[in-house]
């Protein structure tokens, strides 16, 4: 395998993947050296802990959607043309609408939406399938506003930061 090849291969490596070569080497060390040596060790101990924390990642669309209303944030694309062409991203919190919700019972509000499907039992209207948000795609401060760009992936949104000892 030529060097160009495996440095692609390191650059792809997933963080599991790292993780447990971090630990095969970190074990080397110790049955060659004894352990502790302190400061690689260490190290390598804060590196494995880092890759293995409990991180949201990026989901392709492709492989699956969030929970209908979970607020979560996604990356659009946009193909742009002309001389420079390139994709413009854009990443923003927004949530996902399977179109079975009825509006009565959604966590959100609606007011500016007009419905495609009427629920006459609960006289409300039927939430459309799709991507809705309020920061980037909204004129006039509407509210739930369809994402109008092609979405490619999500992720949950991370925790909320919390001071050291804080509970």
């Amino acid at each position: 395998m030529s060097d160009t090849m495996a440095q692609e291969e390191a650059m792809n490596m997933s963080n599991e993947q790292a993780v447990q070569i971090l630990i095969t080497m970190r074990n080397m060390m110790c049955d060659q050296y004894g352990c502790p040596i302190s400061d690689a060790v260490f190290a390598l101990d804060k590196a494995i802990e880092a890759l293995s924390a409990d991180r949201p990642t990026w989901i392709p669309c492709s492989e699956r959607l969030p929970e209908c209303e979970q607020e979560v944030l996604i990356c659009t694309e946009k193909k742009l043309v002309g001389k420079d062409a390139c994709i413009d991203s854009i990443i923003t919190p927004a949530i996902y609408e399977d179109g079975t919700m009825l509006e009565v019972e959604s966590m959100w509000r609606w007011d500016d939406i007009d419905f495609d499907e009427w629920d006459d039992t609960e006289d409300c209207g039927i939430i459309p399938m799709g991507w809705f948000e309020n920061r980037h795609f909204n004129p006039d401060e509407v509210y739930n506003n369809p994402v109008d760009r092609k979405v490619v992936a999500w992720m949950p949104l991370p925790e909320p930061y919390r001071e050291e000892g804080d509970q």
